[in-house]
């Protein structure tokens, strides 16, 4: 009987140590590649946004307005492609599974486009319990998607002046809402 434990014993710490190697082989490619996706990407659509402007400036200054807005179009369109590269970026690091990184996330996005508009912005519920919370995987990104989704709709088509992201806790559930008042 000993015999037969020590075996089973054996058999399941070579089994786990498996498995946390496998882990910590699956966490460390996927910081290498959000690093690398990062670089790759957030330099080159940077130069671009970059060249774009010194385009545009260039063009203001000689009154070639069709290019001017199409150039305006380019540099817009980089922008969001970059925000969006950060934001799978970011998706795909573990510790973006934490809900209080997911909420800080969509924090800075809202306060960053709605601070050029004439729309407020405030918070409710945000606290650093929220760490206590782990996401399951890749959900954090949907969260972030859909909040952002509903701060486009506000920005679009609301007509709003006031803006809330609240957050709250009860029962171990977790309750995320946008509102407006458009």
């Amino acid at each position: 009987a000993t015999l037969i434990y020590t075996y089973y014993k054996y058999k399941l710490t070579a089994k786990l140590e498996i498995q946390k190697a496998i882990h910590e082989e699956n966490e460390r490619v996927r910081k290498m590649a959000s690093q690398d996706l990062h670089d790759e990407f957030g330099n080159s659509l940077t130069r671009i946004t970059i060249l774009t402007e010194q385009i545009k400036s260039r063009l203001a200054s000689q009154k070639y307005d069709e290019a001017s807005t199409l150039l305006t179009k380019i540099s817009d369109n980089s922008s969001r492609l970059y925000q969006g590269t950060k934001d799978f970026i970011w998706s795909i690091k573990s510790d973006s599974d934490n809900l209080f990184e997911a909420i800080a996330r969509i924090k800075d996005y809202a306060e960053d486009v709605l601070s050029s508009g004439d729309i407020s912005f405030s918070t409710q519920g945000v606290s650093e319990e929220l760490k206590l919370f782990t996401l399951p995987k890749a959900s954090s990104r949907h969260v972030v998607m859909i909040i952002k989704e509903a701060i486009s709709n506000t920005i679009k088509h609301s007509k709003a002046t006031e803006t809330i992201l609240s957050i709250r806790i009860e029962n171990n559930y977790v309750n995320i809402s946008w509102k407006d008042n458009g």
